[in-house]
């Protein structure tokens, strides 16, 4: 499903959230694969405010999910190497903004797992964020399982799902 003239990919996979804010007002928030993620007033289209999460491009930026409480907006970002259309950095990891003005509350960079330029290695978080109170949750190409408090910091606890697992009829 890749273009041949290899594309910039930046189109939104990751469904908007629509949130109320604490003034009534209502926000559209949207993350794109450009790495930006913006909030849009939804009867005027108006940009509110636009910010950089990360380098975006080829598989990189937000791809499939982001989540909000209405006050904060939580961002995983992907960004794994290889594409001519990133801007800076890779910013592997989970990045929360307050959802009515864009400002960064906290950002937390994973560092790939060894040295292998292979997703068995990435700590892109390409799934769906989740969020409940006080902890989001996501998942990374890795397979790890991060649960990270939803003030930011390091991760409440990580599942290895990258392994073998017996099942309930003891199939491996």
């Amino acid at each position: 499903n890749c273009p041949a003239e290899d594309g910039p990919d930046f189109d939104f996979g990751a469904p908007p959230i629509i949130v109320t804010l604490a003034d009534g007002r209502d926000l559209l928030l949207a993350g794109q694969k450009s790495g930006e993620v913006f909030g849009i007033d939804p009867v005027s289209g108006r940009i509110v405010w636009r910010q950089r999460a990360g380098m975006g491009g080829f598989n990189g930026g937000i791809h499939w999910g982001m989540a909000s409480d209405g006050r904060s907006l939580w961002v995983g970002i992907a960004d794994t190497p290889g594409n001519r259309f990133a801007e800076g950095p890779p910013r592997q990891g989970m990045h929360a903004f307050d959802a009515a003005t864009g400002r960064p509350l906290w950002s937390r960079i994973e560092k790939p797992t060894c040295a292998q330029a292979s997703y068995a290695c990435m700590t892109a978080l390409s799934a769906p964020v989740t969020a409940i109170p006080g902890v989001v949750f996501a998942g990374a190409h890795n397979g790890r399982l991060l649960a990270y408090p939803a003030g930011g910091e390091a991760p409440l606890w990580m599942v290895e799902t990258n392994r073998s697992f017996t099942t309930v009829n003891g199939v491996t």
